[in-house]
């Protein structure tokens, strides 16, 4: 077995055991945002810290496409600029359902305000509708 596989492996069974904890016992003091983050496959950004990131390679969503992202967007959100989610598909090329799991994930980490997700979702694709109203559902883990 390649360490590439075993990685796989080791990833998806770290995957599987806090999903399957959810299932079992609900979130009580997990993130949802965290859940959200692993049930998906995308890097935990706004989790990690300093820690280091040894499923890099296993996300979806990688670290350096969400760190692009979310650094420009805030750069963007402090400066009082509205973003729409057509801008960043032509900014970042069509990467929509990354973005959409990234701007989920921001939602519920409590990153940017309610106008932000507003304006995103303003003639956004019907994919990104539901991103300003986005509530992570637990009870809706599916493997």
């Amino acid at each position: 077995m390649s360490e590439d596989n075993l990685m796989q492996a080791i990833y998806e069974t770290k995957r599987q055991n806090l999903l399957l904890h959810v299932i079992a016992n609900g979130l009580g003091r997990l993130d949802p945002a965290l859940v959200y983050a692993v049930e998906n496959r995308i890097h935990p950004y706004f989790h990690m810290g300093d820690l280091p990131d040894y499923f890099s390679e296993q996300h979806f969503v990688k670290a350096p496409f969400m760190n692009e992202v979310i650094t420009f967007v805030d750069q963007l959100w402090r400066d009082g600029t509205p973003v729409t989610f057509y801008s960043l598909e032509d900014r970042f090329g069509r990467h929509r359902i990354e973005l959409i799991y990234i701007f989920e994930y921001a939602k519920l980490s409590g990153r940017f305000d309610e106008d932000f997700y507003i304006n995103l979702c303003k003639n956004a694709p019907s994919e990104a509708n539901s991103i300003s109203s986005f509530i992570y559902d637990e009870t809706k883990i599916y493997f």
